[in-house]
C-alpha cells in the first residue's frame, strides 16, 4: 500500500511539472546553475542579457532569482548620491565664518565697536 501511494504521488508531481511547463507555452526555463549564476552576478554580458530577456517574461524564474539573490546576500549596486553644491553666495557666507577668519575678525569688530561707541 505504501508503494502505491508513493507511485501516485510521483505521478501527480510529474503531471504538475508538465502542466507548469506547458503553461508558459513551451518556453525553456533556466536551470539551477544559470539561475544561481544570474543571482550572484557572475555571468558575462551576452548570457546575462539573454537571461534578463527570459526573466522579463517568466515570473517563475524571476521569483527564483529574487529568492536566490536574497539567500546569497547579493546587494544591488546603487549609485552614490552626492550632496548638491552650495551656490556661490552661500559658499561666500560660509567662508566668512571659518575659524581662521573669525580669529582675526572678532577682535577687529570689537575694536571698531569700541571706537564707534566712545565717540
Amino acid at each position: 500500500m505504501k508503494q502505491e501511494t508513493n507511485n501516485e504521488m510521483d505521478l501527480l508531481l510529474r503531471r504538475l511539472g508538465r502542466r507548469d511547463e506547458t503553461a508558459v507555452s513551451g518556453v525553456d526555463h533556466l536551470d539551477a546553475d544559470e539561475l544561481s549564476a544570474y543571482a550572484e552576478n557572475a555571468l558575462p554580458a551576452a548570457p546575462r542579457a539573454r537571461y534578463t530577456a527570459h526573466l522579463a517574461d517568466c515570473s517563475r524564474c524571476r521569483e527564483l532569482v529574487v529568492q536566490l539573490s536574497a539567500s546569497a546576500g547579493v546587494v544591488v549596486a546603487t549609485e552614490s548620491v552626492k550632496a548638491a553644491e552650495p551656490s556661490g553666495w552661500k559658499r561666500f557666507l560660509a567662508s566668512l565664518f571659518t575659524p581662521m577668519v573669525l580669529r582675526y575678525a572678532a577682535p577687529a569688530l570689537g575694536l571698531i565697536h569700541q571706537v564707534v561707541v566712545d565717540e
